[in-house]
């Protein structure tokens, strides 16, 4: 016998019992559809933390035929003790019938001992119709809630509630599409009540659910100032057949080094994804916006960076890649008669006028050939870009509902560091940025002391 709930979610067709059951279930590869009659089988979708099943919901197909059943369960006349027989009568009779192959489907769980969760759209008038399925859910004896999800923008809650209430021990109004940690944190305390049996073990489970929310958030904090550290200490060395070095092939290779920053940010995305467990994020259909925005545009630059007064509050500027110097070091006399050393400096500062972005060294010659090093980032305005970027969808993945199947929008805000830094933090956060990149710096210390200031900025997201 199972020690935790199971729960057929049920209802008239779209009226988000998929959605509930995906938000419930921390579950985005359900198959959530405007079109009616998308759920044909009653499918199983366990939450499941730290390896125990907190509870298992059941999605299910959407009544068609209430009235009709009903009117065959009224034709038994019984009384109450034997209605909940009557009903498995019902399905096991009609276990082959067509016609009504829904009822049977979301019925099925019910009658093996699944509790009942009600799904209506209190943005749609309560009408009569409903009671022949409440009351044919009634007939099963089984714990049951009934949730008022607004699908729409009207209001028609108080209607539903007074109905429900005559039908169902809780009544809850709860939205899908905005569900959060503390939304599902009710649901849990409101589950615990309809079965007594059921209240130690869900408290039990929710105690686990807030230990496996914290460490979600500590795993965030972890990946999110390992990436920063990734990013700013990144150096490559690339090789380069002219000599003198053309400003284009600098050019080229600074596009090679941008590729790897970009390919840092969509690993990040991936892991921030699996640890909020948002396994269809990428589907076809979807688009990011905050990839449309490329990370190393100007349009990123003014949603993400700092502004010109950030800069100068901070100190960021002198930590621009200008005047930070250009080291040649060769491996011998020969490299150095052999190249033409105004082409070298001129080519490398004309392309640093437009690769501001990384300290850019010249190391020496090889057979045919001479390597530069690229790295690490010297424009503090870009590491706050990326910090910017990198907590942004954290945020969003962190508090998305796993019901919604829609992108993820950019803030019409324009300068969105200023939305997760302050004066003091900005400052801190660059000093940090630049002890991170100092060699002979403790790095386990910086390391520690970046993650309490990640830390701070990530709770204030309230998630």
């Amino acid at each position: 016998m199972t020690s935790y709930p199971k729960f057929a979610v049920v209802g008239h067709p779209n009226k988000g019992k998929s959605s509930i059951v995906a938000s419930l279930s921390l579950d985005d590869t359900i198959q959530i559809s405007d079109t009616s009659g998308t759920t044909k089988r009653s499918r199983s979708f366990p939450l499941i933390v730290d390896g125990k099943i907190i509870y298992e919901l059941y999605d299910t197909p959407g009544f068609q035929r209430a009235r009709k059943v009903l009117a065959w369960l009224k034709q038994k006349d019984v009384s109450a003790d034997k209605k909940a027989s009557v009903l498995r009568e019902f399905v096991y009779q009609h276990i082959d019938d067509e016609k009504y192959s829904d009822e049977i489907e979301l019925l099925k769980p019910i009658i093996e001992g699944a509790s009942i969760i009600y799904v209506v759209d209190g943005s749609k008038p309560y009408s009569p119709e409903y009671e022949a399925q409440m009351e044919i859910l009634r007939w099963s004896s089984q714990p049951s809630m009934a949730l008022i999800n607004l699908i729409g923008d009207d209001d028609y809650i108080e209607q539903w509630r007074l109905a429900l209430g005559q039908y169902f021990r809780l009544v809850r109004v709860y939205n899908p599409m905005k569900a959060n940690y503390k939304t599902h944190i009710a649901i849990l305390k409101s589950i615990s009540q309809l079965k007594e049996e059921w209240v130690e073990s869900m408290e039990s489970s929710i105690e686990i659910f807030k230990q496996f929310h914290k460490q979600k958030i500590d795993n965030s904090v972890e990946l999110i100032s390992d990436t920063l550290i990734k990013i700013i200490t990144y150096i490559n060395e690339y090789q380069v057949s002219s000599s003198p070095i053309l400003e284009i092939e600098i050019d080229e290779i600074s596009k090679e080094y941008k590729a790897d920053i970009i390919k840092f940010e969509l690993e990040f995305q991936d892991s921030i994804n699996k640890i909020w467990n948002h396994k269809n994020i990428f589907k076809d259909n979807i688009n990011l916006n905050i990839n449309e925005v490329k990370l190393f545009s100007k349009e990123s630059k003014s949603i993400f960076g700092l502004n010109k007064k950030d800069l100068i509050s901070t100190g960021a500027m002198s930590g621009a890649i200008v005047g930070s110097g250009i080291d040649i070091l060769s491996g011998g006399a020969t490299m150095l008669l052999g190249l033409a050393m105004g082409g070298v400096i001129g080519g490398v500062s004309t392309a640093l006028g437009m690769n501001k972005l990384m300290d850019i060294k010249i190391l020496g010659k090889s057979i045919g050939s001479n390597r530069v090093k690229l790295g690490p980032i010297k424009d503090m305005n870009f590491i706050f870009i990326v910090l910017s970027r990198v907590i942004y969808y954290t945020e969003h993945i962190a508090t998305r509902s796993h019901a919604l199947q829609n992108g993820i929008e950019l803030s019409k805000q324009s300068n969105l560091s200023q939305k997760y830094f302050n004066r003091n933090s900005k400052k801190e956060l660059n000093h940090l940025h630049k002890k991170i990149q100092d060699s002979y710096i403790k790095k386990d210390k910086i390391r520690d002391e970046y993650k309490k200031r990640i830390r701070d900025i990530v709770l204030e997201f309230k998630i």
